[in-house]
This record gives C-alpha cells, structure tokens and sequence, in this order.
C-alpha cells in the first residue's frame, strides 16, 4: 500500500527539474541586473554572463537522465495526465517546489553509483563488513533504514551471505530513482552527471562547477 499522491508529485518533481533549475539561475540574472553598472563590468570581467548561459546548457545533460526516470515511473505506475496535471495544480497554489529534493536525488546518483570510490559508502561498507565477521550469515537479515539509492544494502546482497537483505526508503523521489537503476534498459555507464551545478559557491571556477561524474 502506498499514497500515490506522493508518488505522483514526485514524478512531478522530477519532471519539474529543468523548469525550477533555469529559474533558479534566473534569479542570479536578475540579482546582476541590479548591480550597479561598475559591479556589472567587474563581474563581466571574468565572463559571468558566459557562466550563467553555460550552467544552462549543462542542465540540459542531466535532464536527459531524469526524464528517462519520469517515463520509467510513468509507465511502470500507470501515471495518467489528469494526476499529474492535479498535482501541477496544488504546487502552484503552495507556490513552492522541491527543486533541491531532486538536487539532492541527483547528488545521491554521484556518491553511490559513480565509478570513482566513494569517501562516504565505502567506510560505511567497511564497518559494517568488519562487524558481522562474527555473525552466522545464514541466519541474519540485514535492514538498511534510509537506503536511499541502494549502494549500500545492494553492496552488501552482493558481497555478503546473508538471508536476505532488505531496503527500507520512505522518500518516493529515492525509491523511482533507485527503481529506474535495476530496469533492462538503464545502463548507468552511459550518463554523466553535473551536480556540482547548483551552486556557485566554493568553485575556483567555472570548469570546477560544471565537471560531471
């Protein structure tokens, strides 16, 4: 059993990235134009004009991936017009979105699927290998609350003998990312993601910003 209106706002969220993402690096458009015309000429001094239309483009890429994701859950929910054109309706009257739930959906996909080790999963993995050396794998079942996009309770059905592993994940916008990774057709080696983008803070610079995974 399950809300299916959650589901269904959280296919609409997905959906709603490149809108909300192109909004959201509006907003710095509108913040330069209010700059005084000698701030506007220091910060076009290292092409920020350029940045901003480049960050653009890469989210373009990513949105390749996440629509990918919405017509999986789409057809594997039976998701029809009429509930997602509802739930578009109850997001304008709130007038707020969860732009930075999928950010951070996107950012999930970098740490735990990325070729690179992660510096977060793998001493997790780590510890919890180091502590069931002593356990009868046979008769214990691993839970692995907040699974977010599996890595973890994926790694350890894989590594580990145990009777069974179970996922737990109560974020709908997790589970249809996470469901997308084990349908026939995804084959995660071929997408790159840029989830740097979505701030400009702590970049040395742009290409620092715009680098994928």
């Amino acid at each position: 059993d399950y809300n299916r209106n959650e589901l269904v706002s959280s296919i609409y969220d997905i959906k709603s990235y490149l809108k909300n993402a192109e909004k959201w690096n509006n907003r710095r458009r509108i913040l330069f134009r209010q700059m005084t015309p000698l701030q506007q000429k220091i910060a076009n001094s290292i092409n920020y004009s350029d940045k901003l239309n480049k960050v653009d483009k890469y989210f373009l890429k990513n949105n390749e991936i996440l629509s990918n994701i919405v017509n999986s859950s789409i057809s594997k929910y039976n998701v029809q017009d009429y509930e997602l054109k509802l739930v578009e309706e109850q997001a304008n009257l709130k007038k707020s979105s969860n732009y930075f739930r999928v950010v951070e959906s996107l950012c999930h996909f970098a740490r735990d699927w990325s070729v690179k080790e992660s510096d977060e999963i793998t001493p997790l993995l780590d510890y919890i290998k180091l502590n069931s050396e002593d356990l009868n794998s046979n008769d214990t079942i691993a839970i692995v609350p907040g699974s977010g996009l599996g890595k973890v309770s994926h790694t350890l059905a894989h590594d580990m003998k145990f009777s069974s592993v179970h996922a737990i994940e109560f974020s709908w916008l997790m589970v249809l990312m996470n469901e997308f990774l084990y349908t026939k057709q995804t084959n995660l080696k071929k997408y790159n993601f840029n989830h740097y983008l979505h701030t400009y803070s702590n970049h040395q610079s742009i290409d620092d910003q715009v680098r994928s995974v």
